[in-house]
């Protein structure tokens, strides 16, 4: 199992898949995770939360998508 990781040093974890670069495949594992990342609570979701709302939603997937 690959860990996500930050790839930029910047707290949020673009790297969801963990193979080491930043893709369409970190978004759709983030989509595909947004319940599970959910239900972790506060301090999984801050390393996710990629439009700074404090929750985890289909925004989330946007904002990485646009990172990307």
């Amino acid at each position: 199992m690959t860990l996500p990781s930050d790839p930029d040093g910047d707290g949020l974890y673009e790297d969801v898949n963990g193979n080491g670069r930043m893709d369409f495949a970190d978004v759709m594992m983030l989509f595909n995770n947004l319940e599970y990342i959910s239900s972790r609570g506060a301090p999984v979701i801050k390393l996710f939360d990629f439009n700074s709302n404090e929750r985890m939603d289909f925004a989330d997937v946007v904002a990485l998508f646009n990172e990307i």
